[in-house]
């Protein structure tokens, strides 16, 4: 039997996650230059293996949506900041569309951010690359990704 992790089975993994909705984060990374802009990112892994879509992943036991947010972060081989007055506790959006993903249900904490420290890597653990793209040209991108960069930047611009 193919093993995901150290003490489940392939077959036990995808029951699990078929029936357990998974609480996750997604970053949506914004700087202004001379249009609002939002980091992308191409997957290089997944079912969305080449499309664009934001930063973010599941929250592990045992880690606060703080250190998901950071670790999502260290990724991209930064440190962010959330732009006020959302916080660790007030995400601009929790995302709880069921076509998230074809593969599990998520509930998605979205926070609006932007880099404090740190460059962008080229290619991190489950990206290939990165671009900017201002927020009223979007590409196609994977997920909900859309929704959320769209509401979020909404919700963004009426504080």
């Amino acid at each position: 039997m193919k093993k995901t992790n150290a003490w489940l089975g392939e077959k036990d993994y995808l029951f699990i996650t078929s029936k357990t909705p998974i609480p996750t984060v997604d970053l949506v990374v914004l700087r202004q230059k001379m249009k609002l802009e939002v980091l992308l990112v191409a997957r290089k892994t997944g079912y969305a293996k080449g499309l664009w879509c934001i930063i973010g992943g599941r929250i592990w036991k045992g880690e606060t949506v703080k250190d998901c947010l950071e670790r999502q972060a260290k990724d991209l081989g930064v440190k962010v900041a959330i732009y006020p007055p959302f916080d660790f506790n007030f995400p601009a959006l929790v995302n709880d569309h069921l076509n998230q993903d074809k593969t599990k249900q998520s509930i998605c904490n979205v926070y609006p951010v932007k880099i404090s420290k740190g460059e962008v890597r080229y290619e991190g653990e489950e990206y290939k690359r990165f671009g900017w793209f201002p927020v009223d040209q979007l590409p196609k991108l994977a997920f909900d990704h859309e929704f959320e960069v769209k509401e979020t930047v909404k919700r963004f611009k009426a504080i």
